[in-house]
């Protein structure tokens, strides 16, 4: 999986990887998902631009919560006969970023035309 993320990250920026996260069903849709992953973000904001973890594609509910967390899907992978996601949270400046360039571009093209 390392490997992997190398290929898909950009050199300049300091990730950390997460292991996966369990929540008991008796605890399921109280916010318990989302406070573990604000927490950690908040507390890593500092030195790392993003976290990177990974999902069995066929858990569509964690899936469902790291994309409502705000996760987008690196790669996807097979290993042992299951599909895997690699799932990276980009800050919201970056993201925000992304989208101005994106903009932009598109902006830019129509004026040349």
């Amino acid at each position: 999986m390392f490997n992997i993320i190398e290929n898909h990250v950009k050199p300049t920026e300091d990730y950390i990887v997460m292991g996966q996260i369990c929540i008991d069903k008796n605890f399921r849709k109280q916010g318990v998902f989302r406070g573990l992953y604000n927490k950690m973000k908040d507390e890593l904001k500092q030195d790392y631009n993003c976290i990177i973890t990974e999902v069995d594609k066929e858990n569509q509910r964690s899936l469902n919560a790291h994309y409502t967390g705000g996760f987008k899907t690196l790669h996807t992978f097979y290993s042992n006969k299951q599909e895997w996601e690699i799932l990276k949270y980009i800050k919201k400046r970056e993201a925000f970023a992304s989208r101005f360039f994106i903009y932009f571009k598109m902006k830019v093209n129509r004026l040349k035309q």
